[in-house]
């Protein structure tokens, strides 16, 4: 299982590059009706979105999208370049943004019917490998192990600086602070992202995956 979406009684469980369905919570799962592979996927508000492929060629990836609890998906990729090197679709806020590799960024403020370019011009040179965000900031991590930050949606960005921060894998917000995952720890910050601290003490392993608070808990998942 690589992700599980609960909203309104809908249970959507990502099983590899599949989707699994329960929508009466008796252990009965369904399918969507159509034939897309996922390698992703996120909801805002009542909207599934996800990267997904297998229309053509599963090579060939789109963002889709579903308004009917994930049972039938449409493309949702007007404005995007046809290209094979989307790599990740992320939730800013308000805003949904997906990365390809080498082609930039692009955002969207209306659902995903329409896209447009942001600024990559600090990073233009660098190969993206995967977008981070939570509503007060935005990162892109990238293959030189240099990470990015944006917290006006991408329009301007500077370098994170601190030099155990190669690559943020998860991000969360508690109390007044942004906690990130990385490969060497978690890490605190109380100016959205500019600065960070460690804060691994009783940790026995460093290489986080993911970060989550509940009932106001900080877990760090390895």
């Amino acid at each position: 299982i690589v992700n599980i979406v609960v909203h309104k009684g809908v249970i959507v469980v990502q099983n590899h590059d599949q989707l699994r369905i329960n929508t009466e919570r008796d252990g009965l799962w369904g399918y969507p009706l159509n034939n897309v592979r996922f390698s992703k996927i996120l909801l805002k508000n009542d909207t599934y979105f996800g990267i997904g492929g297998g229309y053509s060629t599963y090579d060939q990836k789109y963002i889709v999208r579903s308004n009917d609890d994930a049972k039938t998906w449409k493309k949702a990729d007007s404005g995007l370049p046809k290209l094979n090197t989307l790599v990740d679709l992320v939730l800013d806020g308000s805003q949904l943004l997906t990365a390809y590799k080498t082609d930039g960024i692009f955002r969207s403020s209306d659902d995903g019917q329409t896209w447009s370019p942001i600024n990559t011009k600090p990073f233009k040179s660098l190969s993206i490998t995967s977008l981070v965000a939570c509503p007060q900031a935005l990162f892109v991590n990238t293959s030189a192990g240099r990470v990015f930050r944006s917290i006006d949606h991408g329009d301007t960005w500077d370098e994170v600086t601190a030099p155990q921060i190669t690559t943020i894998r998860a991000l969360t917000f508690y109390s007044t602070s942004i906690i990130a995952g990385t490969s060497a720890g978690v890490f605190r910050s109380n100016d959205t992202g500019r600065t960070w601290s460690p804060i691994n003490l009783g940790l026995l392993n460093l290489d986080i995956l993911d970060v989550a608070v509940h009932n106001n808990t900080l877990y760090a998942g390895t």
